[in-house]
C-alpha cells in the first residue's frame, strides 16, 4: 500500500517552502519510506534507488529504511513537483460535495531501481548525501518500533 504525505519541512505543494533555502536543503528531494521488512525482503537497503509503481504510474526515488512504518506500507511525501510528484501515482478522485481530494492511497509495487532518475542527474552529489543523512533525523525516522498506545 502506498500512501502520501507532509513533512515537517514543507508546506502543501511546497511552491513557498522549498524556495527557502534552509528548508530546501533540509529536504530537497522525496524519498521513499519503508519498513525494514520489507526491504531486507526485497533486498533493499537504506540508500538505495526505488522505483514505486501503481496504476497509474511509477516515481523512483531513494529509500528511507526505517521500523516506524507498517511493514506493508509505502510513505512518499507530496512536496515535489513534475517527475517528483508522489500525487501522480494516486487516485485522482474527489469527494463529490465538498471536492476534497480523496486520501492518497493506493496499491503498488517497489523494486531497487535500475538507474537514478534523471532529477537526481542534475543535483549536486555531496547535497543528495547530505539530504539522505539528515531523513533519518526527521521525527518518523526516530520513532520506536510499534508504540503502544495507552
Amino acid at each position: 500500500m502506498l500512501t502520501t504525505g507532509r513533512v515537517i519541512y514543507h508546506y502543501l505543494s511546497g511552491n513557498q517552502t522549498r524556495r527557502v533555502p534552509f528548508l530546501k536543503e533540509q529536504a530537497p528531494y522525496p524519498w521513499v519510506e519503508m519498513h525494514e521488512q520489507a526491504a531486507a525482503r526485497l533486498g533493499i537497503v537504506d540508500g538505495d534507488w526505488v522505483t514505486v509503481r501503481t496504476r497509474r504510474g511509477e516515481l523512483t526515488a531513494p529509500a528511507l529504511v526505517v521500523r516506524s512504518i507498517r511493514p506493508d506500507t509505502l510513505f512518499i511525501p507530496y512536496h515535489y513537483g513534475r517527475t517528483q510528484a508522489a500525487n501522480q501515482l494516486t487516485n485522482p478522485v474527489l469527494e463529490p460535495m465538498m471536492k476534497i481530494p480523496e486520501y492518497k492511497a493506493c496499491a503498488a509495487s517497489v523494486m531497487r531501481a535500475t538507474h537514478k532518475p534523471e532529477w537526481a542527474n542534475q543535483e549536486d552529489t555531496q547535497a543528495l548525501l547530505e539530504a539522505g543523512r539528515r531523513r533519518h533525523e526527521l521525527p518518523a525516522a526516530q520513532a520506536k518500533a510499534n508504540p503502544t498506545l495507552r
